[in-house]
């Protein structure tokens, strides 16, 4: 059964040529990411800040309230250093 907002709406009108370059800026970055990860000593120095965020953000999903000042200052304790 068809939901009235949708009646006249699908499927989109999408302009795929204004999505490809999009994607071609994406591909463009990550593949810029890839290659500092690559020349790095310790790809573990540019992974971490990313990890720590999406720890902070699966904590509130779990209900934890923590944030990342809070997690920078446990991890930053002595004792508290964890290996990627």
């Amino acid at each position: 059964m068809t939901v009235k907002y949708h009646y006249g709406k699908f499927p989109p009108n999408i302009k795929q040529d204004s999505l490809y370059e999009l994607v071609a800026q994406t591909r463009t970055s990550l593949d810029r990411y890839d290659g500092f990860l690559h020349a790095m000593q310790s790809q573990a120095t540019l992974l971490s800040p990313l990890l720590t965020q999406e720890a902070v953000l699966s904590s509130r999903i779990e209900g934890t309230q923590s944030t990342l000042t809070e997690v920078l200052e446990f991890e930053g304790q002595e004792g508290n250093n964890k290996k990627i």
